[in-house]
């Protein structure tokens, strides 16, 4: 192993005792999987840098029609039933802004822009920025909150809404990132997170194993797996209240027989929280 960040068996989310789930290898470098017995978060212990390398290293000829694709199509019925849980929610977005954290392509963004809703974001890869910005987006690039204020693309809101579509299982550091959502500079801040559930693990890798022998955390790039109980208890531990917990619409891909049963899934578990392929969770800064 070599220029390993960070290891221990204690889970960086609540602290709590972990035992040993799976491991894995890529590039030579090994990873070592565990789950928290406390709260559930399923983690990997070794970070060999702070930001995936082959997302920010990636450059204009690397960026194709699946990184675009995954902006857009991809997880258009998750953006309808964003918008839709927002207005149940009571939250005004007439009045609000979105400061959309790993904004990628921003495909988000042209759906928000589409429906009159304010947006701005940041990301950390520059490739799929400057492919935002071409398109009129108001996007910077920037690897945290403080960095983006620091780039004067920040403005002072009164209402402001933190949107992270995949991307808190990425980060090494979620204090940090709360920490600087918190301090910025709103009256009212809300956040959304949509992230892979923990808690679908088992019965992904059972599957995946059965129809094609395989199966990959990503952990090189997913290096937390939350559920739907260890999200909210850590945002409430952060002084963050959760308003709504639940299971994100399907983000549909080329149909197969694995694709089949994963659209069934997205289905089947809409009731079942905890074992939801994919989860949301939208909460107010106090």
């Amino acid at each position: 192993m070599k220029n390993k960040l960070s290891y221990t068996n204690t889970c960086k989310i609540c602290g709590g005792s972990c035992e040993f789930f799976d491991t894995e290898t890529k590039n030579g470098n090994e990873y070592t999987i565990i789950e928290c017995l406390q709260c559930g978060t399923i983690q990997a212990l070794e970070h060999y840098s702070p930001i995936s390398p082959d997302y920010v290293d990636l450059d204009v000829e690397g960026l194709g029609d699946a990184h675009i694709w995954m902006n857009r199509e991809h997880k258009k019925q998750a953006y309808v039933q964003f918008i839709k849980n927002l207005n149940n929610l009571n939250i005004d977005l007439t009045k609000s802004r979105i400061i959309d954290i790993g904004c990628g392509t921003a495909g988000f963004g042209e759906y928000c822009i589409a429906n009159s809703i304010v947006y701005s974001g940041f990301d950390a890869s520059e490739a799929q920025v400057e492919y935002a910005k071409k398109l009129g987006i108001d996007v910077a690039c920037a690897t945290s909150v403080n960095e983006y204020i620091a780039t004067g693309a920040a403005k002072p809101e009164a209402n402001v809404i933190f949107t992270l579509w995949d991307v808190l299982e990425h980060i090494r550091d979620p204090n940090k990132l709360f920490e600087e959502i918190k301090l910025y500079p709103a009256k009212t801040k809300y956040i959304f997170v949509s992230v892979p559930n923990g808690g679908a693990l088992r019965w992904k890798r059972w599957l995946h194993k059965k129809l094609n022998g395989k199966y990959s955390y990503d952990s090189w790039e997913h290096v937390f797996y939350y559920t739907p109980n260890s999200l909210s208890l850590y945002l409430e531990n952060l002084g963050i209240d959760v308003m709504k917990v639940g299971s994100v619409a399907c983000y549909p891909r080329k149909l197969s027989a694995i694709e089949f049963i994963r659209r069934f899934t997205f289905i089947l578990f809409s009731w079942y929280i905890s074992k939801a392929p994919q989860i949301y969770v939208f909460a107010k800064i106090k």
